[in-house]
């Protein structure tokens, strides 16, 4: 991260913390050092309060008055969710998108193209596929839809970002021992980018019924890889307590950092 020269304000400290939990600096489970972060910023105490307050809204940080400020474990069931709520809103988008009849696809294929050229050198353009979907929110005119969908996706991207390091990493470890099973990963960049253009050839045809159904195996792909991954991130023996319930706040490790994956929201009330 770099200082803030000029006067602090709130939205960019929080804009850098963001950027940092997002893009894998902070890692879940990890506590947040105010005063060392305020240094680095170059901005004092109080601002660093605010913006945690405000990621604490948003579910990436989470506040105790016993370990102070922490960056938000995953949530399993939360994330599953996540992943249900956003196939239904983006199959919902591509429908309502495919009806029209004076939609502007050539915004949408520029991203696209963008992104593969992108990926033909080997870059990850997060922030292209996030514009990708947002434009597509912000096309319907729902503004709803857009406010609630623009946050959902830094969790989206979270957890992709986090899958995908710790499948690199594992692959790497696996080199050395013939006995590990390969590991099934997250699509390459190209062929996400493939799929974003036949979501985009079904619109442009005004099949609505395909639009839909690609936007929604779309998310559900994604899902298939990373919820199973996180569960299995968590050693078999802390699944549970002796009690046979979820166990809360279990620990794993990532690249010698320490990350936390918890099952609250499973656990019966």
């Amino acid at each position: 991260m770099k200082a803030i020269k000029r006067k602090p304000i709130v939205a960019d400290v929080a804009s850098q913390i963001r950027a940092a939990i997002l893009e894998g600096g902070l890692v879940p489970g990890s506590k947040i050092a105010q005063d060392a972060l305020a240094a680095e910023l170059g901005v004092s105490r109080l601002p660093i309060r605010q913006a945690l307050l405000v990621l604490q809204r948003e579910g990436l940080v989470t506040l105790d008055h016993g370990r102070g400020a922490v960056v938000a474990p995953f949530d399993i069931k939360f994330i599953s969710d996540l992943f249900d709520f956003r196939a239904a809103v983006d199959s919902h988008v591509a429908g309502v998108l495919a009806v029209r009849s004076d939609l502007d696809l050539a915004p949408l294929r520029q991203i696209v193209r963008e992104g593969r050229e992108a990926a033909r050198q080997g870059e990850s353009r997060r922030d292209l596929v996030v514009r990708f979907h947002t434009d597509q929110y912000e096309a319907t005119g729902n503004q709803v839809v857009l406010r609630i969908m623009e946050p959902l996706l830094d969790h989206v991207q979270r957890v992709v970002r986090f899958v995908q390091a710790s499948l690199v990493t594992k692959k790497q470890g696996s080199r050395a021992s013939s006995s590990v099973a390969p590991l099934a990963g997250l699509r390459s960049q190209m062929e996400t980018w493939d799929e974003h253009e036949e979501i985009l050839d079904a619109i442009a045809r005004h099949d609505v019924g395909r639009a839909r159904a690609l936007a929604r195996a779309h998310v559900e792909r994604v899902k298939q890889v990373a919820v199973p991954f996180l569960v299995s991130s968590v050693p078999p023996k802390a699944r549970r307590t002796p009690q046979g319930r979820r166990a809360r706040g279990l620990a794993g490790t990532q690249n010698q950092n320490t990350f936390a994956v918890t099952f609250d929201s499973l656990d019966s009330k």
